[in-house]
């Protein structure tokens, strides 16, 4: 199984961003604005209607006025122990 990470926030301004997962099924849409909001739709059913994004520290909302940035993909395998039938798991 192929584990796809994509997600990042980096600088390039960008107003809204649509991350996918490899079978096409799964979309999560995260926008900007005043806040940081983001959405899931699995085929044609909306999963999560559009909701705000964020982590409050020291009494400031890190997903106010947020900017994201260019989205970036990486397939990760991995191997790790395993209680069962079998010692180790592969994931790739």
């Amino acid at each position: 199984m192929r584990s796809l990470l994509a997600f990042a926030l980096l600088s390039l301004p960008l107003a809204a961003l649509e991350l996918r997962s490899p079978s096409g099924l799964l979309r999560v849409q995260v926008e900007t604005g005043d806040h940081l909001v983001w959405s899931i739709q699995r085929g044609d059913q909306t999963v999560l209607e559009p909701s705000p994004m964020g982590v409050v520290l020291a009494g400031t909302d890190l997903g106010a006025n947020a900017v994201l940035g260019e989205a970036k993909s990486e397939v990760l395998a991995s191997d790790f122990p395993y209680r069962g039938n079998k010692d180790h798991v592969s994931r790739d």
